[in-house]
């Protein structure tokens, strides 16, 4: 797999929880640090890493949110779903905090499945348009019916499968179009969708 290095390191904080879902945090995670962007997974549990993902499979972050305090060195924050871990982010008020911070300060802010009400409940949604699990449209004033959609600098996608879409545009965004079409054919999505293709 080809190593990218950048002099201009990108860095992108992902906040979790118990019962975030766990297909929408590696699978993101895994293609951003394919593309050389430092990704930081933060458990927001009050003094403890270790979280118990929404189906059952335990993952150990990289950080506790209590140790988060310099944010001006993420270029990104991301809201994985999960309906419990959704529950628990938007309880926590840092979480809001850091949303606010990143939003505010046109920082991009990104949220998947059930992840984006947190965004509701952090921001002022009423005139950004998002996208998310298409069960939970009539949460949202302007929801758009897209696998992945950007308003300005907040980036949402609608579930599991589409997070592949998700960090694809993300690694775009941060990284450029090279760098994400390197990784695109590397973990062999070109061939995934010409086969899908072919049997449609």
């Amino acid at each position: 797999m080809t190593d990218f290095k950048s002099i201009d390191k990108k860095n992108v904080l992902v906040l979790v929880a118990d019962g975030s879902e766990e297909m929408e945090i590696v699978i993101f995670v895994d293609l951003l640090r394919r593309a050389g962007i430092n990704v930081d997974i933060v458990s927001i549990k009050d003094n403890d890493n270790l979280i118990q993902c929404s189906r059952n499979i335990k993952l150990l972050a990289d950080k506790n949110i209590n140790d988060i305090n310099d944010y001006e060195i993420y270029d990104l924050v991301y809201i994985p779903g999960g309906s419990l871990g959704v529950e628990n982010l938007k309880s926590n008020s840092k979480v809001k905090e850091i949303i606010r911070y990143f939003y505010n300060s046109k920082k991009y802010v990104s949220a998947i499945c059930a992840g984006p009400l947190v965004l509701k409940e952090s921001l002022n949604t009423k005139d950004l348009k998002l996208t998310s699990y298409p069960t939970l449209k009539d949460q949202y004033e302007n929801y758009i019916d897209e696998l992945v959609f950007q308003d300005g600098n907040v980036i949402t996608s609608q579930g599991p499968a589409t997070t592949f879409l998700l960090a694809f545009k993300v690694i775009e965004i941060l990284r450029g179009g090279n760098i994400k079409d390197t990784i695109y054919n590397a973990v062999l999505f070109d061939k995934l969708i010409n086969k899908i293709k072919v049997n449609t």
